[in-house]
């Protein structure tokens, strides 16, 4: 699907126009152009060579998926491939949860090449359904309003994932369980994968704050800056939650291991106790003649069985009571 809008400086108008009228919209010197350009098909997707003219490297560049950003200036344009963000739960496919945007800024339009929606792409024509001034300051500003957005979409994100690290310490200390410990390293992947995105993107963003392109005025530069700043603290959030999920599964562990040992004392208390009338019930139990007088003359009595109890309750008791006094209980 392409969708073309039209802003005629002139007047101040903001109209859609169909793809057969893009070349004479171009050609049309009173016009700021933003042409938006999602999952095209094949016929739509040769507007990148004619009448957009784009370099074959950039035509291959959208058609292809890349997990990289970058930007890449050219004498009449620049192009830029970003991700945007979403959901706070890393998939198995890193494009899945960073869907690619490619841009192509010039002049005087704006492209942007896309397999699916996005937010920030949705966001920018709501604004400009409401007003056309994102449009009216030329393709470079509304470049701005666009990045601006993306680099929004990482708040909710982050203040999601906030959340879920606030509900992993309550539990890991209250009762750890092995989902946890799983939720802990798939959000360190996640936080991984948004610290070294947001890092590419603030490379973009500087390169565009810098006299590197002309088809970047002067007076915009700044505000890519301050985008720029915006997706730093981003970054500094993303590296400090990963600190504290670092921290949350070394109480994890922690808790866990502890847990064990509790666990393992039991167990080496109860076979403590057991031990000495084991030994006791081996040696009652073995078959010796009992007919003569020194083998074992106390199992002919008819209190043996009883006195045999008696034995390893009073032996397992005196276990009992030296392990409290000496305070392992």
């Amino acid at each position: 699907m392409v969708r073309i809008l039209v802003y005629r400086r002139s007047d101040g108008s903001l109209r859609e126009a169909a793809p057969p009228e893009l070349a004479a919209v171009l050609a049309d010197g009173d016009t700021f152009v933003w042409i938006d350009m999602e999952a095209p098909t094949e016929d739509e997707g040769r507007i990148l060579e004619d009448p957009l003219g784009l370099h074959p490297v950039v035509v291959r560049a959208c058609r292809q998926p890349s997990s990289s950003a970058r930007v890449q200036p050219f004498d009449d344009y620049a192009f830029l491939t970003m991700h945007e963000v979403r959901g706070t739960e890393p998939a198995a496919d890193e494009t899945s949860d960073s869907p690619e945007l490619d841009v192509v800024v010039a002049r005087r339009w704006l492209l942007t090449h896309r397999d699916g929606p996005l937010d920030c792409v949705r966001k920018l024509r709501d604004a400009l359904a409401l007003s056309a001034r994102p449009m009216a300051r030329g393709p470079a500003f509304l470049l701005y309003e666009l990045l601006d957005r993306l680099v929004e979409a990482y708040i909710p994100v982050i203040d999601a994932i906030d959340e879920q690290i606030e509900g992993l310490e309550d539990r890991v200390l209250v009762k750890p369980d092995r989902k946890d410990m799983e939720a802990i390293l798939s959000l360190k992947r996640f936080l991984q994968r948004i610290r070294r995105a947001s890092s590419r993107h603030m490379e973009i963003l500087l390169s565009l704050s810098r006299e590197e392109s002309d088809v970047i005025p002067e007076e915009a530069r700044i505000y890519f800056r301050s985008v720029r700043d915006h997706l730093a603290r981003v970054a500094d959030l993303a590296e400090s939650y990963r600190d504290l999920l670092s921290g949350v599964l070394d109480a994890y562990l922690s808790t866990a291991s502890n847990r064990l040992g509790q666990v393992m004392k039991v167990l080496t208390v109860i076979s403590t106790l057991i031990m000495p009338m084991s030994c006791i019930a081996s040696v009652y139990g073995m078959n010796f003649d009992t007919a003569h007088p020194l083998n074992m003359p106390e199992l002919r009595s008819p209190y043996g069985y009883l006195m045999a109890l008696g034995l390893m309750a009073a032996v397992g008791a005196g276990m009992l009571l030296y392990l409290r006094l000496r305070k392992w209980l």
